[in-house]
């Protein structure tokens, strides 16, 4: 893809809307194209009462960064044992 991509409202409410439709009550959008491009750059619309599981990217180590557009989400960090560092919560 080439150019600026915006997140615009009309965007946000349709992943709104499939997030609605799904059990996991989150839905991704893909900024990318293929895997060739940046495969980490996404909007991911979750709905009250969607879990992410504790994760980590480890091959390749990477980052993860969050913007919160609307609402809040609690954010936790664990250390490598899986003990809880911080915890806070996040937009509204």
């Amino acid at each position: 893809m080439h150019g600026v991509q915006w997140i615009t409202d009309d965007l946000f409410d349709e992943v709104l809307q499939e997030a609605r439709s799904s059990s996991r009550k989150r839905k991704n959008f893909n900024f990318h194209g293929s895997m060739e491009e940046n495969p980490h750059r996404f909007l991911n619309v979750m709905l009250k009462g969607t879990y992410i599981q504790p994760h980590r990217h480890l091959h390749p180590p990477k980052p993860e960064s969050f913007l919160i557009i609307r609402g809040s989400v609690a954010f936790a960090i664990f250390d490598a044992d899986g003990e809880l560092v911080e915890c806070r919560l996040l937009g509204d």
